[in-house]
């Protein structure tokens, strides 16, 4: 095919298409990447979306699209960095099944940079409606129904017995391990021993009667 040719009869080129616009994994993958990156340098006080949004090659707009808050973006960034799933396995073993969830969890927040930056998540989340929605539905909420099909699984094998509020075990448990996490100054480290010794006691408190 020829050139085409203007008015005049000249030849003329067409200038080089371009990439257009990127696919939105690329996209999305390229700022959570700049998110995290800004998260672990500045932590949440020096997050902004402006920062990210330069680290990440794109406009403020896109990453306002696609994410209601910096905090939002935050979590995303955390939770896409560290791989963090809902791999919870009932073997038929709860002891052995909770040690395994918590110490994991503990492990996790006892490492660097996840524990601090996790921390000033919940922190930032006190001011921010979006992020604490945010960390409720999307992270919470679902680990703790996982958690609490075990515990209910559990309940009908006769592990626990059957008038166990297994929601306070729930909220005892991963409420210690934030407590450490949150205060380790004045409570002790967060540590995987820890997160299993609560996990045998609030197993032999459920176990043991009688009960109010």
């Amino acid at each position: 095919m020829s050139a085409p040719a203007n008015r005049s009869g000249a030849v003329t080129t067409r200038p080089p298409v371009g990439r257009g616009r990127r696919p939105f994994g690329e996209v999305r993958q390229a700022v959570l990447q700049a998110a995290a990156q800004t998260l672990f340098e500045t932590g949440i006080a020096g997050f902004t979306v402006e920062r990210v949004a330069r680290r990440a090659g794109v406009s403020r707009v896109t990453v306002h699209k696609h994410w209601p808050s910096r905090g939002a973006l935050a979590l995303d960034a955390f939770t896409d960095t560290f791989h963090i799933d809902l791999a919870f396995h009932d073997t038929g073993d709860v002891r052995r099944d909770l040690r395994e969830i918590l110490g994991a969890f503990a492990r996790l927040l006892a490492s660097k940079p996840a524990g601090p930056a996790f921390a000033q998540l919940l922190g930032a989340a006190q001011i921010d409606a979006d992020l604490a929605e945010a960390i409720r539905e999307r992270y919470v909420a679902p680990r703790r129904r996982a958690v609490l099909d075990i515990l209910d699984a559990a309940r009908e094998r006769g592990e626990i017995p059957a008038d166990v509020d297994v929601t306070v075990m729930v909220d005892m448990m991963w409420g210690a391990c934030y407590n450490r996490l949150l205060m380790p100054g004045l409570t002790g480290t967060l540590t995987e021993d820890f997160a299993r010794s609560v996990v045998d006691m609030a197993l032999a408190g459920a176990c043991a009667s009688p009960r109010a």
